[in-house]
């Protein structure tokens, strides 16, 4: 949202939503009809503390361990070229420029 900021980190999640690969709760605090995209950038923790983090994403709420960002547009960019996937395929590269848009789904369930 104009603000730029610089972090190192193991990787970036940006949803849409409260769940990220299936069940895992990245924070109680998102929800999915606010309008806002959260980011969170995972620190480079070693693979131990990874694998903690994965355990902890089924039921805790971890904005603690990780930065967390809401916004409505986000750019993100790396000194190489990264792979970015949605929903668990990749799809693009970095540089990435994303953007929420509010209310531009609509469901009918009878």
């Amino acid at each position: 949202d104009g603000k730029e900021m610089e972090a190192v980190g193991r990787g970036v999640v940006i949803a849409n939503g409260a769940l990220y690969g299936g069940n895992f709760r990245l924070a109680r605090d998102v929800v999915n009809d606010d309008g806002l995209l959260d980011l969170f950038i995972i620190p480079p923790w070693p693979l131990g503390e990874l694998a903690r983090f994965y355990a902890a994403c089924a039921g805790a709420d971890i904005v603690s361990n990780m930065r967390h960002l809401k916004g409505r547009n986000f750019s993100v960019n790396c000194q190489e070229q990264a792979f970015v996937h949605a929903d668990g395929e990749v799809c693009l590269q970095t540089p990435l420029e994303i953007t929420v848009m509010p209310k531009s789904l609509s469901l009918f369930v009878p």
